[in-house]
């Protein structure tokens, strides 16, 4: 394809042309190695295996800002009501296998999730549930957690404290 131009220098033209060329590829090259990435998010037949990144397990200190900070599609985390909402309705919560409660799940270290698990229609054990999250945590052998609840009721201050204490965990 020729493209005409013409420069205008006082009354005198000149015409030039140019020639447009097409991009080859000369050289071709070839892997030494191939790196295999997999989701974060892996669909089995039942359920969805949501595996957190350190990055989103750095930014959270318990059970439930690790859900939140997944943003897992359709889950919606409240953390001040401690709710889980799901479109099929409010998810039980559930660590390796054994419902939990909120407190359960709000004293787990995110380091300590290898996984959660997203049951949006349960079925076998979970199947009195609306929507399921399992927590797939380390198991230790020796060590553990420690936690002391405290309700204050005395007089018009009313307080709900919470001390969490992390032992030694040895895997």
């Amino acid at each position: 394809m020729k493209l005409y131009t013409a420069i205008i220098l006082g009354n005198i033209l000149f015409p030039t042309s140019a020639i447009a060329q097409n991009d080859t590829i000369y050289s071709s090259k070839s892997l030494k190695e191939v790196m295999v990435t997999g989701k974060l998010i892996q669909q089995e037949t039942d359920h969805y295996n949501c595996i957190p990144t350190n990055k989103q397990r750095r930014h959270s200190h318990t059970g439930l800002e690790l859900v939140r900070n997944m943003m897992i599609t359709g889950v919606d985390v409240n953390i001040e009501d401690g709710k889980i909402l799901t479109p099929a309705g409010p998810a039980t919560l559930y660590i390796n296998g054994r419902e939990a409660s909120f407190r359960e799940v709000q004293g787990l270290r995110p380091k300590d999730v290898i996984r959660v698990e997203y049951y949006d229609i349960p079925t076998g054990k979970y199947a009195k549930d609306r929507a399921v999250l399992n927590y797939v945590v380390k198991n230790y052998t020796a060590g553990g957690y420690t936690q002391l609840e405290a309700l204050q009721t005395v007089g018009f201050l009313r307080g709900d404290y919470n001390i969490l204490e992390f032992g030694i965990s040895l895997v």
